[in-house]
């Protein structure tokens, strides 16, 4: 897969490398990603400190540290609470463990088996919003720099006319 600067970094974490293949795969459909891979949550976010990512999609149900201590712990991270995450369940199922999730700032809770074509949405969706705050944020420095210099015009003005 290509890696570009300007792809969805996606940040997939199961300790089930079938379900990292079949995430994977799944993505690999969407057009514009690029996927890192951890097999914990203490490497999920042993790599969060060494690469930009935009989107997180972790499975709940974990050894040492759950899905949610993951989001607990990246949520308390100054530079990491703004990623969305995805939580991924077979087990927790109930309305309960799905506001639990969102209290945590999930951007979507999702069960498995893994619907294909939702997540794939959720993913589109994402990264649609991704772009777009994006542009935003470069127009908005265009405009800054033309503000400036609009200033440093106006000065001079002001000093030619004394």
């Amino acid at each position: 897969m290509t890696n570009s600067s300007d792809d969805l970094k996606i940040l997939i974490i199961d300790d089930n490398e079938n379900n990292l293949y079949t995430l994977e795969c799944i993505l690999k459909q969407a057009s514009g990603v690029s996927i890192l891979q951890s097999s914990s949550g203490q490497k999920g976010i042993e790599i969060l400190q060494k690469e930009t990512v935009h989107l997180i999609i972790v499975d709940i149900q974990m050894p040492v540290m759950n899905g949610f201590e993951f989001a607990n712990t990246i949520k308390d991270d100054e530079n990491l609470k703004h990623i969305p995450i995805i939580f991924l369940t077979a087990y927790f199922k109930s309305d309960e463990f799905a506001t639990r999730g969102y209290k945590l700032g999930a951007f979507d809770y999702l069960t498995k088996p893994i619907d294909e074509h939702r997540l794939l949405n959720k993913v589109s969706l994402y990264s649609q919003l991704y772009k777009q705050a994006a542009e935003l944020k470069r127009v908005n420095v265009e405009l800054s720099r033309a503000n400036q210099a609009l200033k440093d015009a106006n000065i001079e003005l002001k000093s030619l006319k004394k």
